[in-house]
């Protein structure tokens, strides 16, 4: 079973099966992973966080949830989680959000490393889906939106399983980091 440990600002990609499950942990409290899943047979098919939202009735992960593409294809369910706050709605960190939060990235933004991943794939940026926030949480004050210290603490964890073939895509966030630079802080782990 293939492991990665993932410091923030860095990326794992997984090919995954029908039945393979896919688990991200965190090492240190208060770090932050996004995740993406594409479609194998064709990555313009990519995970829709709105539509999950929808069909699931959820703006949080849950276990026994279905993570949707946007053809209204199953990707991946939720079939274990220890922590419960977790982030549909929000876009991936990107170098202009750290600007406008005034905050400096530790490494390459979760965006960043997408986008790279889809430009391997011949894609263009626009294909760059919305994340599942693993331990991520928004916060509101007057009206305004920004980003919450990560939830999780060390050995949190959600795990997944693919509901189709799908490549997944976890970045450890570099503007929510619970660790030092260099240091691992997420770790992936998933059937081979």
């Amino acid at each position: 079973m293939p492991e990665v440990k993932l410091a923030a600002g860095t990326m794992a990609v997984a090919a995954l099966s029908p039945g393979d499950t896919l688990s991200v942990r965190a090492l240190v409290a208060g770090q932050v992973a996004e995740l993406v899943a594409h479609a194998a047979a064709d990555p313009r098919e990519r995970l829709s966080t709105l539509l999950t939202g929808l069909a699931e009735g959820a703006y949080t992960l849950r276990e026994g949830m279905t993570l949707w593409s946007q053809e209204y294809s199953p990707l991946l369910r939720v079939e274990e989680l220890s922590n419960e706050q977790h982030d549909l709605a929000l876009e991936a960190c990107t170098p202009w959000i750290a600007r406008a939060l005034g905050n400096e990235p530790v490494g390459t933004c979760c965006w960043s490393s997408f986008r790279a991943w889809l430009e391997q794939e011949g894609l263009p940026e626009k294909w760059v889906p919305y994340p599942v926030g693993i331990f991520k949480q928004a916060e509101e004050r007057d009206g305004r939106y920004g980003l919450a210290p990560g939830s999780s603490a060390a050995g949190d964890f959600v795990r997944f399983s693919a509901a189709s073939p799908c490549t997944v895509l976890v970045s450890a966030c570099a503007l929510t980091t619970g660790g030092e630079p260099g240091v691992p802080a997420i770790e992936v782990t998933w059937n081979d």
